[in-house]
């Protein structure tokens, strides 16, 4: 009984998607006369959008940013998790607080000072500017999550590979890292997911 009750939750989730499936194939004196079975075929639906609203340029301007982003948020948002669980001040603990707000920061909130940022640099209708203003607003939550994790790792561990003659980049890269996969791969995903949803830029590579 409980799998047919979830097999039903998922149909009821899954018929606007099956239904927008099924009008992307139609005419468009079509699209209202049926829900689910199309009156008529027309596959060449697909390329005619693509050719007619430039979804290239879309596409490609969506991997890249979203790769990007993905990339230097989490590259930086560990290193930062790292320092902040490794090296605890009193300072330290107040800029991640600082960093923390950011997570009840709307992003409408400070698009303005980030568009004239933007366009003091120079990167006004560029794909950095749109990496840079993504990342920064993933860039907390990484913190957030990596430091919970960073913080569970044995310091006696890290101390031994210190003992051994570990640097700090050794350490960090051999023993914290591959101990990170579960959360990088969690990161990685809403990081991607996050991007990938944002309005993009049509601006032409």
């Amino acid at each position: 009984v409980g799998n047919l009750l979830l097999i039903a939750l998922a149909s009821i989730y899954l018929l606007p998607l099956v239904w927008l499936l099924s009008i992307s194939v139609r005419v468009q004196s079509d699209v209202f006369k049926s829900l689910l079975i199309p009156g008529s075929f027309e596959p060449s639906n697909y390329p005619n959008a693509w050719d007619k609203f430039g979804l290239d340029i879309l596409f490609l301007n969506s991997v890249l940013v979203t790769v990007g982003t993905v990339a230097i948020g989490v590259t930086l948002s560990v290193a930062a998790a790292y320092g902040f669980a490794r090296y605890r001040t009193r300072w330290s603990e107040v800029l991640y607080v600082v960093i923390l707000v950011g997570l009840m920061v709307p992003p409408a909130a400070i698009i303005i000072p980030f568009f004239l940022g933007m366009l003091t640099l120079g990167l006004y209708d560029s794909l950095v500017a749109v990496i840079v203003g993504e990342t920064s607003f993933v860039l907390a939550f990484g913190i957030l999550v990596f430091r919970g994790y960073i913080d569970h790792i044995p310091h006696e561990l890290l101390d031994a590979a210190r003992v051994d003659g570990a640097t700090e980049w050794t350490t960090f890269r051999r023993i914290v890292v591959p101990l990170l996969r579960p959360p990088l791969a969690t990161v990685s995903i809403f990081f991607a997911i996050s991007t990938w949803n944002g309005d993009r830029k049509s601006t032409r590579l």
